[in-house]
Order: structure tokens, then C-alpha cells, then sequence
């Protein structure tokens, strides 16, 4: 009976029905090659297999099957159809972005798309040969070697000793384990005491036991309560946490026990930054099963990583962006999103137009697994569905050791800071700021504590102040003043925000549009601070005022 498939191709497109040969075997999921058109060569996923012949004079047969299994299970499948009918797309377009770009090669003939093919990269592994196995006739060949060719008689040593702490699953060892050079091996392969075998390179696990932090009775009592809910039932559970909090280490807490369950999870960040600060702190506790994934791997190395993960038997940690969530963990158990609210985790350029919080609700759903939504202030859709209580929630109100937080305070400098002449075509005189503002009390604080003051001002206002940051301390810092609010509550520092109101003129006001200069700005930091602190401040992209001081 003639089979026919329906294909999946990576353009805006529907499916495109092809016979399957005889003789060839396809599965939903699998990746074939495929003739579209007059030339073009693509590759497709297969989503159906029937017997239904379309009504056309000619169907195009499937070109051949690629790699030696599918690449998507039913899960992955069914998450594809849901981003394109809730996103408004095709699944050619989920496509896309959902498979690294070596893994779609593509072509105006068979021979560009072959050259364009992936080819994983193959490494040597050596094993002793069946007849060594036995330890009579191992002893045998190493006393009549062990003279003439002592350093053959120490590579087999090493490949035998090798068996009980570094050789693979498989009873091979890497090539690059070894101590002994190419020309030994080469002799020994030769004379039939070991098989050389080419074939791509594995990754060795890590240990099941980790050395895990130790928690709070807060960040305890969160871990319960999330515990208990998702024993109850729910799929999703929201973790609300203050800055500084502890919430990583509930994340720790969890992940382990899904890992030596040999569980996978997924751990979204949502900026490649983080990920990098993260996966530094996850090494130190999960050790070699860390995989990362972001648009800083190469091309090469995120098919490396798909293919992998696409064979793994499970107990995979996958720290990654938004795009990871597409990956094959075929035993997902838990997806932790850190900083639900982010905005970069939703794509805005090419369609398919996605946010990565939401498809990791639904994924952990089609597997049956858990979703943990981490947030110090998370998105109006997420806490309004914890307050319904369809999500789960758990709160950590106190910052982790007994930190303080911040103090903040917002001051209008429309009505602080004028200048000392009364009429607008008056010269222009120094500005002196008001002894009773936040800029003039916060900085005068450094003096009682010797500490770190941020102060920003409001680029769209019309009066800019000042937008220093004035640290008394050894050395010099400046400070992306983008960054000042978070470095201080991250920091626990006091914190002055100059938000100037936008301009609207002196009659409904009463005074005079003044816009203080950076050499104002200066004289007027240099006068706040403790004696013997020099300030300088300069002015950098966009008009935006950095200081230090020292």
C-alpha cells in the first residue's frame, strides 16, 4: 500500500503532502529531505503518515530520511500546533525558529544541500580487544610484551585500569584519556590487542549527590508551600520574592530533587548576561550536567546540543534564553522561569511572535512536569491567575540575612531649584540647590556612613539637575546610570532619584526653565560631599551625567 506523508517545510507555508518510497520508513517527527518546487531542495519535519493520496497528477517523492531518529516527540509536536494557532502562524514559521540553522539545510540542488548537511564532529575511542577480556589472557600477552614493547605493555595497563573509574558505559575509552601516543595504539590495533572505533564524541554525566545551600526558615517555609501545592495538583506556581531574597536557592532545591530523579528541567533566564552569572553558580553545585544555551553558542554547538539532548535518557539540566524551551527533554519535570515579568522573553521579529513564559506553562503541561514562575514583581497576568488561585503561590517578604532595603526617595526639582535671577533674559548665575532636597541629604549622609549614594535623574524632564553617583571609597567607578536604581537595591544603598517634571512654562509654573550644566553639576557635587572627596562628572551618550568620586 502506498504511503503518503504530510510535511512540514521551514517557510510561511501549510503542510505539503510527498510519497514515502517503498521501502523507506518515516515516523511522525522525523526529518526527511525533500524536492520543492523546480529545484529547490528543503528540509521537513514529517507531521502525518496516511494512505490518502492527494488529488494531483504527480506527488514528489521524499528525497531521503536525515538523521537516526526523530527529531520531535508528540509533546514537541503538540507545542508547535499551540504556538501557531494561539500565535497566528504557520507551523513552517515555528519551524524557524524552533530547530538550530544546521540542522535545516537547504539547496538549488542535491549537491549544495548535501554540502550544507551536519556532520557531527567524531572522536576516537579505544577498548581492548574480546580476547584481552579474560584476565588469563591478558596476563599472557602483557609478560610477552612487557620487554620488548614496554610502552605497548603500559598502554594496555592504562586502557584496563581505565575500565573501573573512566570508561564509558559502552566499555570504551577516549582517545584523549590516554596517555599513550598514536604510533603505540596504532601497533596495538595492529596486532589485534585493542579495537579502535571512529564515532561522535560522548558526554560524560555528572554525580547524582549535590552539595546544596542551606535555607532560611523563610526560604523553608516558601519550599513547602510550594511543595504542597504542586502535590495538590497544581501545574503552575508562582515563587514572589523581594530582591535579595533567596529565590535561587528554592530554584536549587528544586532542581536537585527533580535531577536524581532522573528528571529533566529547564531553567529560562531572559537575558544573556544572567545566563552566564548563572550557569557560573549552577557549575559549582550540579558540576557537568549544566548544559547552556543561548545565541552566543555557536551554530555547530546548539545542533551539538539538540542532537544530544534528543538521544539523552534523561536527568538533563538545561540553563538557557527563551528559545530553549523548543529543546527535546524528553523527560521534562520542571521549568523554572526566572524573572517571569521580563520583557525579552517575548519575540517580537519574526513571527512566530511568542512569549517564552507562556509556552513554558504549556509544555510542562503537555509532559505532565511543574511550571515555577520566579518574580520579585511579577506581570499583571501572572499575579492576577496566583490571586485566583488557578496558579499556585508562594511569598518570601524578607531579604536573605536580614539585608535592609533601600531607601528611596523621589523629589520634584521643578519646584526645588531655580535660578537666583528673577527675569528669563537676566545673565545666567550659578545654580545653588535648596539645603532641604534629597541630592544635598543624601550626599551630606556619606560623611555618617562612609557608604554608596546613587542619584538619577529624569532623562525626558527638562531639568537635569545632576544624575551622579558618588562613591566614597578608594578608587574611581562610574556607573551606567540605567543600571543606578537596581545596582543600589542590589547593593543595599541609599538612594536619591532627581525626577524633574516635563516643562510647562512659567505661567502655569512661576519660574523660569533652568537646566542645570555639567560643570554646575560639578561644583554643586563637589560642594555636597565630605572635604578632601574630589567629583567628576561627565556627560555621555544621550546627555546622561555620570560621577565619581574619590
Amino acid at each position: 500500500m502506498q504511503l503518503y506523508a504530510d510535511i512540514v517545510l521551514p517557510l510561511a507555508q501549510p503542510v505539503y503532502t510527498f510519497a514515502v518510497p517503498g521501502g523507506t520508513d518515516v515516523a511522525a517527527g522525523q526529518a526527511v529531505a525533500v524536492q520543492f518546487g523546480a529545484r529547490k531542495f528543503y528540509t521537513g519535519i514529517v507531521w502525518r503518515v496516511h494512505d490518502r493520496r492527494p488529488d494531483f497528477k504527480t506527488v514528489k517523492p521524499i528525497q531521503r530520511v536525515l538523521y537516526d531518529a526523530p527529531l520531535l516527540s508528540a509533546q514537541q509536536m503538540s507545542l508547535w500546533e499551540w504556538i501557531a494557532s494561539y500565535y497566528m502562524c504557520s507551523l513552517g514559521e515555528v519551524m524557524r525558529v524552533a530547530l538550530p540553522a544546521l540542522m535545516k539545510p537547504s539547496g538549488d540542488t542535491e549537491e549544495e544541500f548535501s554540502g550544507d548537511e551536519f556532520r557531527p564532529r567524531t572522536e576516537c575511542y579505544v577498548s581492548l580487544a574480546a580476547e584481552l577480556r579474560d584476565e588469563g589472557r591478558f596476563h599472557e600477552v602483557c609478560e610477552k610484551i612487557e620487554r620488548r614493547a614496554p610502552k605497548q605493555y603500559e598502554a594496555l595497563l592504562e586502557l584496563a585500569a581505565a575500565g573501573d573509574e573512566t570508561r564509558i558505559a559502552t566499555g570504551e575509552v577516549a582517545r584523549r584519556l590516554l596517555r599513550a601516543d598514536y604510533a603505540v595504539l596504532h601497533a596495538l590495533e595492529r596486532k589485534k590487542y585493542i579495537v579502535c572505533t571512529q564515532r561522535e564524541r560522548s558526554v560524560e554525566r555528572g554525580e547524582s549527590a549535590f552539595r546544596l545551600p542551606e535555607l532560611t526558615a523563610h526560604q523553608l517555609t516558601a519550599l513547602n508551600a510550594l511543595r504542597e501545592q504542586f502535590a495538590a495538583g497544581k501545574t503552575t506556581a508562582l515563587l514572589q520574592g523581594v530582591t535579595g531574597s533567596g529565590k535561587t536557592e528554592i530554584y536549587i532545591h528544586l532542581i536537585a530533587e527533580v535531577l536524581s530523579r532522573g528528571g529533566d528541567v529547564l531553567l529560562l533566564v531572559p537575558e544573556i548576561a544572567l545566563t552566564a552569572q548563572l550557569i557560573e553558580r549552577m557549575e559549582r553545585i550540579f558540576g557537568s550536567r549544566v548544559t547552556p544555551y543561548h545565541s552566543k553558542l555557536t551554530n555547530r554547538r546548539r545542533t551539538e546540543t539538540y542532537l544530544r539532548l534528543n538521544r539523552s535518557d534523561g536527568g538533563e539540566f538545561v540553563v538557557g534564553v527563551r528559545s530553549s524551551v523548543f529543546l527535546p527533554l524528553k523527560h521534562l519535570q520542571l521549568i523554572v522561569v526566572d524573572e517571569e515579568h521580563d520583557a525579552s522573553y517575548k519575540q517580537t521579529e519574526p513571527a512566530p511572535r511568542y512569549n517564552a513564559r507562556d509556552c513554558a506553562v504549556v509544555t510542562a503541561r503537555l509532559f505532565g512536569g511543574r511550571t515555577l514562575l520566579g518574580s520579585a514583581t511579577p506581570s499583571l497576568e501572572t499575579w492576577l491567575n496566583a490571586r485566583s488561585g488557578k496558579y499556585g503561590r508562594a511569598v518570601l517578604g524578607e531579604r536573605y540575612g536580614g539585608a535592609r532595603p533601600p531607601e528611596v526617595l523621589i523629589s520634584d526639582t521643578l519646584r526645588a531649584v531655580k535660578p537666583e535671577s528673577g527675569d528669563a533674559g537676566s545673565p545666567r548665575v550659578p545654580c545653588r540647590i535648596p539645603a532641604g532636597t534629597p541630592f544635598v541629604l543624601s550626599c551630606r549622609s556619606l560623611s555618617d556612613t562612609n557608604g554608596l549614594v546613587l542619584i538619577s535623574n529624569n532623562s525626558a524632564g527638562y531639568y537635569h539637575v545632576t544624575g551622579t553617583e558618588v562613591k566614597c571609597t578608594a578608587g574611581e567607578e562610574i556607573v551606567d546610570l540605567k543600571f543606578a536604581v537596581k545596582l543600589a537595591v542590589a547593593a543595599g544603598a541609599s538612594v536619591a532619584i532627581e525626577a524633574p517634571q516635563i516643562e510647562i512654562g512659567k505661567a502655569a509654573t512661576g519660574y523660569e526653565p533652568y537646566r542645570l550644566e555639567t560643570a554646575e553639576a560639578t561644583g554643586e557635587a563637589q560642594r555636597l560631599v565630605p572635604p578632601g572627596a574630589a567629583v567628576n562628572l561627565s556627560r555621555g551618550d544621550g546627555g546622561t551625567l555620570t560621577a565619581s568620586c574619590r
